[in-house]
């Protein structure tokens, strides 16, 4: 029971912190460049990198996160080309280095 509450206790504190991240991201997007907080690109791309990064949790097997981050990088790729019209190799890299950058850090509270 007790490794349970343990796993569920972990589940719950990423989710909560992966949402606190994605409603600071829609600020700062908000503040910084100036995309309206009424853009469903901005509330559909902040859904996908909550939903991405609790997924990188919940999968076993270093490959198949792997394909997940990847995926998942090209989708909020997309999202920063349909929000801010950015190029490509700009928005897949900042989408990538959002990802892992959110991944490590919420490794090192689960450590």
């Amino acid at each position: 029971m007790l490794k349970f509450t343990d796993k569920l206790f972990k589940k719950l504190f990423v989710g909560l912190v992966t949402l606190a991240v994605m409603l600071g991201l829609i600020i700062c997007v908000h503040l910084l460049f100036g995309i309206s907080l009424h853009s469903k690109s901005l509330w559909i791309g902040s859904i996908l990198v909550y939903l991405s990064i609790n997924l990188i949790f919940d999968i076993n097997g270093i490959k198949k996160k792997i394909i997940i981050l990847g995926v998942s990088s090209i989708i909020v790729g997309i999202f920063f080309i349909m929000a801010l019209s950015w190029a490509l190799a700009p928005s897949l890299l900042t989408a990538m280095i959002i990802l892992i950058l959110s991944v490590l850090l919420y490794m090192t509270f689960l450590l």
